[in-house]
């Protein structure tokens, strides 16, 4: 047997991340703006890598001005404020994140440090026991390590979350409780959901899986707010469908700015979409459907299963360049 280690590089921390970035707002700051580097953040806080939207960089908030505002790219959309600080935490900068989180209607706080004192750590954990669910604050710290000469690389240490353990109890314990009232239909739907769940978890996709729910439809995030990823079941059109949803007043805009790549979003997927334009409606759609019996046929799941989660993988693979690229103020323009 041959050894290698002779060959191993040697891993080591810099220490001070201003080598790198000297200037917290005009190097730092820019550099964790940019989409490739805010993935990383999302996915370690759990978000995935499409978790996260940029808004805007050094936002005024009265006097002040925040780091970096962002907005989750889920079903319910939420504001998120991340402040980024050099050194240690300090008291200065929890009030301002506070002040920020106030001035822009924040609900998920990232603070983000090279050490989280350990009385950060602690107030952190307080102001999670006693907010409402769907506020969240992290405590976060930035390393940077190389392997002998490399060029550094970043990695995000989450040192203060909210209380998922409790969270998730309160949850399963509302989910519980809502069973009791689901109808057969809503019953099924659930139980649909939940096998599909699984076979997408295997299939290892390039997006966070959602929880299940007793609905006709499921949302995944694809990196921008108002578009969502989306299985869906029709029981009286019996048609079971993969779609890019377009909601809010960036809907039609976006629409109209996907609709110009058509050509090569279906040669990339292989396939022809519906592009649905709803004029009746706010929203649009660009749809593929397959004619099935759906949540209506058990015995049928594991095929409708195998379609649904191969389509939804290709269409994130399709569309999440197109999607990301949306430029907010031109969908709002162009609707």
């Amino acid at each position: 047997m041959t050894d290698n280690t002779g060959n191993l590089g040697q891993l080591m921390r810099v220490k001070r991340i201003q080598s790198i970035w000297p200037s917290e707002p005009q190097d730092f700051t820019p550099w964790l703006a940019q989409e490739d580097n805010i993935a990383i953040l999302a996915d370690t806080l759990g978000l995935g890598a499409d978790g996260l939207e940029l808004i805007r960089t050094e936002t005024a908030v009265g006097t002040f001005r925040g780091d970096i505002l962002c907005r989750t790219t889920g079903p319910s959309p939420s504001n998120v404020l991340i402040e980024n600080q050099y050194g240690r935490s300090d008291h200065d900068h929890l009030g301002k994140l506070l002040t920020y989180a106030a001035g822009e209607d924040a609900k998920i706080l990232i603070w983000l440090a090279e050490e989280i004192r350990e009385e950060h750590e602690a107030a952190i954990a307080l102001l999670n026991s006693v907010t409402e669910e769907d506020f969240q604050v992290f405590g976060v710290e930035i390393e940077l390590w190389r392997i002998d000469d490399s060029a550094p690389a970043p990695r995000f240490n989450v040192v203060a979350k909210p209380n998922s353990w409790a969270r998730h109890a309160k949850e399963v314990q509302r989910a519980a409780a809502s069973r009791k009232e689901l109808s057969p239909t809503q019953a099924a739907q659930l139980a649909y959901w939940t096998a599909l769940q699984s076979r997408l978890i295997a299939a290892r996709p390039p997006f966070n899986p959602v929880m299940p729910q007793a609905s006709s439809w499921i949302q995944h995030s694809i990196g921008k707010a108002g578009v969502g990823l989306n299985l869906a079941t029709s029981r009286p059109a019996n048609e079971i469908r993969v779609e890019i949803y377009l909601s809010g007043e960036t809907a039609k805009g976006y629409f109209h700015l996907l609709k110009q790549e058509k050509d090569s979003l279906e040669a990339t997927l292989g396939f022809a979409l519906d592009w649905q334009e709803l004029p009746t409606k706010k929203d649009a759609r660009i749809c593929i459907v397959k004619s099935s019996s759906g949540v209506a046929e058990p015995d049928d799941w594991a095929n409708q299963h195998e379609w649904l989660v191969t389509t939804i993988i290709a269409f994130h693979r399709a569309f999440e360049k197109p999607v990301r690229s949306l430029d907010r103020e031109t969908g709002i323009m162009l609707g």
